[in-house]
């Protein structure tokens, strides 16, 4: 009951942490899709309002290049005149006086004029520049002739009050050659109607029809703050200038980015008053969940508790039986030594009794001990050599030096390398005790990364050669089987004593029963 109590305290208590975590989530979910809207989404949008002000200024540059086409066209018709470029002919052939030229001239020049409302004054001049003919001209400044192509020249005249393109067009003859030249005033207020109606389309925009040096014509006021400027050139003399404003080409932009922040905002603010009751109801019902779950798993818990307790009671009780029918049959053992048997059976016995006493002790280890899986193996090795051996030995001149690793082992590998040890140490003592005074035996055991590495050597006289060649006896074969059950491997060798190094694979150690 007091899981119970303690688990619905808790669910209550977090109940506002999770609706609050809710509500962040979804408002960092809102603030994302407002910071999409207002980058990629508005990114695009403009693009889009670019292009679309980029085709409606295409639009004013079509009209404006098409006015600067008919202009030019409309001029050359002035030179291409048969019989007054013929009689221009005659004139400079000397088949003409000046006056008569001009006489004649003048009237068929003011017919082109009268004929065209676009035309409003014509002045021709000869190859130099000289002013042969001049209908409807002020006094205008002296014309630059060099060239042969029809060119609108960078200057903006008025002419009975009409602003006017000058466009000089060259007189070319066909038998004659080039002869001279024609210079026609044609109105600009069809351009400068054209551009007014753009600019007025076109919000606080300005747009510029001008050449180097000119003031040109233009319509719009000039945009405050920051703008686009289009440029478009219509001749080597004469561009074509648009300048918009941001907030003109990107209202549109402005007016749907606004729309879609507010929708996400209403949205928001729905779904998080729809995430807070749900949150809310969603947390009741867990904690009335969680109650129900707390008593199930408290009471599966004390179940398992229980069925814990009667295993480590049960195993406990096995170990110690082990140990006690060990300690019987190594009492057995011992009384038969002491009755008196043969020195070679003597020996097998004592032997087995020396296992049997490492076996007896390594089970004592694990009933002391709540993990009965693993063993640690130091103790239990540093006694036996320390203790044991030294005890077997009877005698006090025996150095045992220990280099072993704190590790804990799998009971399947601690008691085959316990008896391996065992084996090896009562070898070194049975045949190295009586050839040398002062008998020691070096035993090292470290784990690598690849092998466990077991290591004993002695100051004896060595192994025999029959043993180096692999000829055991009960002893060594027990040794050499207990280390192939690991996959592993012995080496046997003499240096200044007997010495025996074994390799144990790592994976076989960590490997499962």
């Amino acid at each position: 009951m007091a899981g119970e109590r303690t688990t619905a305290q808790q669910w209550k208590r977090n109940r506002s942490r999770v609706v609050s975590i809710g509500t962040a989530i979804l408002a960092f979910l809102i603030l994302g899709m407002i910071v999409l809207v207002l980058g990629p989404v508005r990114t695009s949008l403009r693009v889009r309002d670019r292009r679309q002000a980029e085709g409606r200024i295409a639009l004013v540059h079509g009209e404006v290049s098409s006015f600067f086409a008919q202009t030019i066209n409309i001029a050359t018709q002035v030179p291409s005149r048969t019989r007054i470029r013929e009689e221009f002919v005659a004139y400079l052939q000397g088949g003409r006086s000046l006056e008569e030229y001009r006489e004649f001239a003048t009237s068929k020049l003011q017919d082109a004029i009268d004929g065209s409302d676009a035309i409003h004054a014509v002045r021709r001049l000869d190859r130099n520049g000289t002013t042969i003919v001049s209908i409807g001209f002020p006094s205008v400044d002296g014309i630059p002739v060099d060239g042969t192509e029809v060119r609108i020249l960078n200057r903006i005249e008025t002419v009975n009050d009409h602003m006017v393109f000058l466009v000089l067009a060259p007189i070319v003859d066909p038998g004659y050659g080039h002869v001279g030249w024609d210079a026609v005033a044609i109105d600009a207020e069809p351009l400068q109607r054209a551009i007014a109606r753009a600019a007025d389309s076109l919000e606080d925009a300005i747009i510029r029809v001008g050449a180097p040096g000119q003031e040109g014509i233009s319509a719009g006021t000039v945009p405050e703050g920051r703008f686009y400027r289009f440029d478009f050139e219509l001749t080597d003399q004469w561009t074509l200038v648009c300048q918009i404003p941001f907030r003109t080409i990107h209202a549109d932009t402005r007016r749907i980015v606004t729309i879609l922040i507010l929708v996400i905002i209403v949205i928001g603010s729905l779904a998080l008053t729809g995430n807070g009751l749900a949150l809310a109801a969603l947390t009741r019902r867990s904690a009335e969940e969680a109650q129900e779950l707390a008593t199930l798993v408290e009471d599966r818990t004390k179940e398992l508790r229980r069925a814990l307790d009667e295993k480590r009671v049960l195993m406990r009780e096995i170990h110690h039986r082990i140990k006690n029918d060990m300690h019987i049959v190594q009492s057995l053992i011992s009384l038969q030594i002491e009755q008196g048997i043969d020195s070679g059976s003597g020996e097998i016995l004592k032997d087995a009794r020396s296992v049997i006493s490492l076996m007896q002790r390594i089970y004592e280890h694990l009933y002391q001990q709540d993990d009965y899986g693993d063993v640690a193996i130091k103790p239990i090795l540093s006694k036996l050599l320390e203790e044991d051996i030294k005890t077997i030995a009877a005698t006090k001149q025996l150095t045992i030096t220990t280099d072993i690793q704190n590790l804990v082992l799998p009971r399947r590998v601690a008691v085959p390398i316990g008896i391996i040890v065992n084996e090896l140490a009562v070898n070194s003592i049975k045949y190295g005790r009586q050839s040398v005074h002062d008998p020691s035996i070096i035993f090292s055991l470290h784990l690598t990364e690849d092998n466990l590495e077991i290591s004993m050597r002695d100051n004896g006289p060595g192994f025999p050669d029959s043993t180096i060649r692999g000829t055991y006896g009960y002893g060594m074969s027990m040794v050499e089987a207990l280390v192939q059950q690991f996959r592993g491997s012995i080496r046997l060798m003499n240096d200044r004593g007997a010495r025996v190094e074994i390799m144990i694979p790592t994976p076989e150690i960590d490997g499962s029963d």
